[in-house]
């Protein structure tokens, strides 16, 4: 395990993949800073460093960055196949899956970490630090959904095995779910009930509201948790039937 571990790890460091979609993240999110200053005035405009970091993952396109990555990551190895030679060397496929999972989650938390650093450093130069209020909970609740996406695009680009494909499925398939969630809602029209309400999406949308009560956060951020491990227990079903 130790040395999937360090290889995974290895890999990551030479993957181009990783520091363009972080350097093209944290671009993006210097775009927002700059349009937002420039067509609001720092005068008139509410915003301050900690409530930039906070809008951090969608100014950045985090999301969609990290589902590039994700599939960029794993399905190389399914493309060049090399996955047949390191089972052949005694190595078992729920090493080789946990290995892949721990260093890929590991680098959408420096990826989303860095987007915060930087989105706070950029806020707070135009519009000055102000008060983390309820920022830095927003923060740190934003990431624990940000898990829950890393899980579903980990086990798509394992059940897929390719880069197209599982780029293509990771950007479409959370949006066709909160569709068909949306329509199951107005089909089944209930007054104080909305299955809409229980997906990542939702969920990202409470975790960066800086107001809503701690029961909804709370609910938000352990579905997502719980969502995370039925995507990694579907992904691993998947690995272990994989022919390579």
């Amino acid at each position: 395990m130790n040395r999937i571990f360090k290889f995974e790890l290895y890999k990551l460091f030479r993957q181009k993949s990783f520091y363009v979609c972080t350097v093209i993240t944290a671009a993006l999110i210097f775009i927002s800073a700059l349009s937002t200053n420039t067509l609001s005035g720092k005068e008139s405009f509410d915003m301050n460093g900690w409530k930039f970091a906070a809008n951090a993952p969608a100014n950045g396109q985090l999301q969609l960055m990290l589902c590039i990555f994700t599939a960029l990551f794993i399905c190389e190895d399914f493309d060049q196949n090399p996955l047949k030679n390191i089972i052949s060397k005694g190595y078992g496929r729920k090493s080789i899956y946990i290995g892949k999972y721990i260093i890929s989650f590991i680098s959408a938390v420096v990826m989303y970490a860095l987007d915060i650093i930087a989105a706070f450093v950029i806020g707070t130069a135009f519009w000055g630090i102000g008060n983390s209020d309820g920022y830095v909970r927003a923060i740190f609740a934003q990431l624990l959904v940000i898990i829950g996406y890393h899980a579903f695009f980990y086990a798509i680009s394992i059940i897929l095995g390719k880069t197209g494909s599982s780029i293509a499925f990771s950007i479409v398939g959370p949006m066709m779910i909160g569709l068909v969630l949306a329509l199951g809602d107005s089909l089944l029209k209930f007054k104080d009930f909305k299955i809409s309400n229980f997906w990542l999406d939702k969920f990202m949308q409470t975790a960066s509201d800086i107001s809503a009560d701690y029961g909804k956060l709370f609910a938000a951020v352990i579905l997502s948790i719980l969502y995370g491990a039925i995507f990694l227990a579907a992904g691993f079903v998947s690995n272990s039937k994989k022919q390579f």
